[in-house]
């Protein structure tokens, strides 16, 4: 089986070679065990304000992302280096750095998410993170979680966003997007700017 990504308006899912299966069962329970660190933290802290996989679901319209795809953005390189680590498109890493902080790597929100990433202090923490405002930290903090989360909501990029954007506590409360105006309309945002991005 070749490595590889595959994309739908349903979702995102990761395939690695078969030989890496128990690399991979490890990595998954590492993830889980984040998740759920990720989840009762979001319980007990404010919900995240923006400032202003592993199942694919079937859609008639799948593309096969081969390889890194090429991005024109701040930080293009890094957010290259960091997506290819944790197995995201960096495209979609660039949709999520315009809207959460325009690529201000020091940028903080009235939540007091920060960095390129908008990643909150607590989460940071988990992520192993050691200063929030360090450029190459804060992206490779933010791709982890990504990545944590396309695990945890089986690819599915609405769950996923809205979790990164609300909290996975807010997602896993309501059953789906959480009916927050602001998080509605930063899925919708980020979900536009990645089909641009995938049909350039």
């Amino acid at each position: 089986m070749s490595f590889g990504m595959f994309v739908g308006d349903g979702g995102i899912v990761q395939l690695s070679p078969a030989k890496h299966s128990a690399t991979r069962i490890v990595q998954s329970l590492m993830r889980a065990s984040l998740l759920i660190l990720f989840i009762a933290a979001s319980a007990f802290g404010q919900r995240f304000t923006a400032p202003e996989t592993v199942r694919l679901k079937q859609h008639e319209r799948v593309i096969v992302i081969r390889g890194i795809a090429h991005i024109d953005a701040p930080f293009s390189n890094l957010i290259s280096e960091a997506a290819r680590t944790y197995g995201v498109d960096p495209r979609l890493m660039v949709a999520i750095a315009r809207r959460e902080s325009a690529f201000n790597p020091n940028a903080v929100s009235r939540v007091g998410a920060c960095g390129l990433m908008q990643l909150m202090p607590a989460t940071a923490r988990l992520l192993g993170v050691n200063d929030i405002f360090d450029v190459r930290q804060n992206v490779f903090g933010g791709a982890q979680y990504l990545r944590t989360l396309l695990d945890a909501f089986h690819g599915d990029l609405d769950l996923t966003l809205a979790a990164y954007n609300a909290g996975p506590g807010a997602v896993q409360k309501y059953n789906g997007v959480p009916p927050f105006r602001e998080t509605r309309a930063y899925v919708a945002s980020i979900r536009a700017a990645y089909q641009r991005a995938l049909q350039n």
